[in-house]
């Protein structure tokens, strides 16, 4: 099953080998170690073809995002088809790896399933011998991994997370930087969010409040997580309400934090009981809420209030439409986010669906 635990050893029968063709099927020589290691095992799996599998040239990338929960559908399945893409692609045209002589090097892949006992995914892809690992599911993984695996074993970890504490992680003894982040970091969204709130969201708050003056309300859900306390960290600096920092302000700003796991229906209706409470102006979202919060706080929310206006950065298209038919949110709900109509962007929408159709 999915939870199944990782197998301890991936040693196949045979050891003493100096290339794949001594290993058993499904194994391969590692000959730093002179041991044949067996590529599937535990949550991982290859991802080649049969020429790639036999070749001593094979590169070997490993790759660890979530394939079994709710996240494998969020992201996990859609980043392994990412990374799947890329090494099409250096087949396709480059035959492989290329280097200065000789012919381009295959490349195979091992996917491991992070969402459940990383170390043991991370274990493995260091045993079979993986130069880089893509991924992960959490950067709390990142974190740990870095002092346990990448840093002390030379491995280069290419990090899709947003913490920004990712930014400062040691180098190896080496003095190498070992984990590099391919996205941006959850703080550089912190900035325009402070200002779209008080430049825009406020002046519309007062507008609708018909001469009710007071004093700006905001509250921010978020995970119980290394991305969502430095998310809310950063914020906490930037936003200004009236001019002031808000710890000049206290009551003006609330967070709410939750378990970094799916809300159940009692961490629904309590959150709801506490927002409503609270009354804000504006609900922001660094959380993998999606609409049914917003639909639980707007059926709650009492007769004659001011509605709240939503920041809400977990909504597919989706989401979007069948909030706005449902609900009287199309100048209430908004989002900010990195541009997506970029031509890199469009050239990668083209090939995925190319590929994987």
């Amino acid at each position: 099953g999915p939870h199944a635990p990782v197998a301890s050893a991936s040693v196949s029968a045979t050891t003493g080998c100096a290339s794949n063709a001594a290993c058993a099927a499904g194994a391969i020589c590692r000959r730093a170690t002179g041991a044949c290691m067996a590529l599937d095992a535990g949550r991982c799996r290859a991802v080649a073809d049969d020429a790639t599998r036999r070749s001593d040239d094979t590169v070997w990338i490993g790759v660890m995002f979530p394939q079994t929960g709710p996240d494998a559908a969020l992201y996990g399945m859609g980043s392994v088809r990412a990374v799947e893409l890329g090494r099409r692609d250096f087949v396709d045209i480059a035959n492989g790896f290329p280097r200065t002589t000789g012919p381009a090097r295959p490349i195979g892949l091992l996917v491991c399933d992070d969402a459940e006992d990383p170390t043991s995914s991370a274990d493995h892809l260091a045993r079979v011998g993986v130069p880089a690992i893509i991924g992960f599911s959490r950067s709390k993984e990142v974190l740990d991994l870095a002092a346990s695996h990448f840093n002390p074993l030379g491995i280069l970890a290419l990090a899709s997370n947003q913490a920004p504490m990712l930014a400062g992680i040691p180098r190896a003894p080496t003095g190498e930087r070992m984990v590099f982040r391919t996205t941006t970091s959850a703080t550089m969204v912190v900035e325009p969010t402070a200002l779209f709130i008080t430049q825009e969201l406020a002046k519309d708050v007062e507008a609708a409040s018909a001469g009710r003056k007071e004093p700006l309300r905001v509250a921010l859900l978020r995970p119980q997580n290394a991305t969502g306390l430095g998310y809310a960290e950063a914020f906490v600096r930037s936003l200004r309400i009236d001019g002031r920092p808000l710890a000049e302000r206290p009551d003006s700003f609330r967070q709410l934090v939750r378990p970094d796991v799916p809300p159940t229906p009692a961490d629904l209706r309590a959150t709801v009981d506490e927002l409503i409470a609270y009354a804000p102006h504006v609900i922001m979202d660094d959380y993998w809420n999606g609409p049914g919060l917003i639909e639980a706080v707007e059926a709650a929310w009492p007769k004659g209030r001011l509605r709240p206006r939503w920041l809400w950065g977990s909504l597919s298209e989706e989401d979007v439409a069948a909030l706005h038919a449902k609900r009287d949110l199309g100048k209430r709900l908004f989002r900010i986010d990195t541009p997506a109509s970029t031509s890199a962007n469009a050239r990668y929408v083209l090939r995925h669906n190319e590929v994987f159709p």
